[in-house]
């Protein structure tokens, strides 16, 4: 059942996600820390308690929208049940040759996040809001690059092979999020949640 958080702007930019519990926010919160001992410069890191994995953006949404993928997160979550999740891996979007966006992946339990984010993404489309923009790739995004080529030759394997095995969370919400952009990051304000009760 999903339950109203905060009142929607009058446009709100919009995404749904899907969030680490505490032990894997502190494991995250950590790996960034040490990341940030190599790449402090060059990449601007997110900051651990706005860690999550975008399930689906909207983009600019009215109240009607927003009320609309709210009632649609609430009947696809009851009908969905929760999953363990765990996180594995770093990566970069496109590649390490030319990052733009350094992620952390997915173990265990990431088909099952697939497929959720698929089944909310058919639902979104029945509902009128339109598609995904781009195919659903399960990572939390951890850091996006300032500037094109401003990363060293060896920092791409040298992140890699971190490689950090953190602990499994439990998935058993999604969120509806609002995200304002400001010159020093993104804001996120929770709108709706909704539990997974199937």
């Amino acid at each position: 059942m999903a339950s109203e958080k905060a009142s929607p702007e009058e446009r709100t930019r919009a995404f749904v996600a899907v969030h680490p519990d505490a032990a894997a926010l502190e494991a995250i919160a950590d790996l960034l820390a040490r990341l940030a001992d190599r790449e402090r410069q060059a990449i601007r890191w997110i900051r651990p308690e706005q860690a999550h994995f975008t399930l689906r953006f909207f983009g600019d949404c009215d109240q009607a929208q927003v009320a609309a993928a709210t009632r649609v997160m609430s009947e696809v979550a009851a009908g969905t049940r929760g999953f363990d999740l765990s996180l594995d891996g770093l990566g970069a979007f496109p590649d390490w040759r030319r990052p733009r966006i350094v992620w952390l992946g997915s173990g265990e339990g990431g088909r099952a996040l697939e497929e959720l984010a698929r089944t909310l993404d058919a639902a979104f489309r029945e509902a009128g809001l339109g598609r995904a923009d781009k195919p659903f790739r399960a990572h939390l995004t951890l850091g996006r690059v300032r500037e094109k080529g401003n990363l060293s030759p060896a920092s791409g394997p040298y992140l890699e092979a971190l490689r950090p095995v953190l602990p499994k969370f439990r998935v058993g919400a999604v969120r509806l999020i609002a995200s304002r952009l400001t010159p020093s990051g993104a804001i996120h304000r929770e709108i709706a949640s909704a539990a997974l009760d199937g």
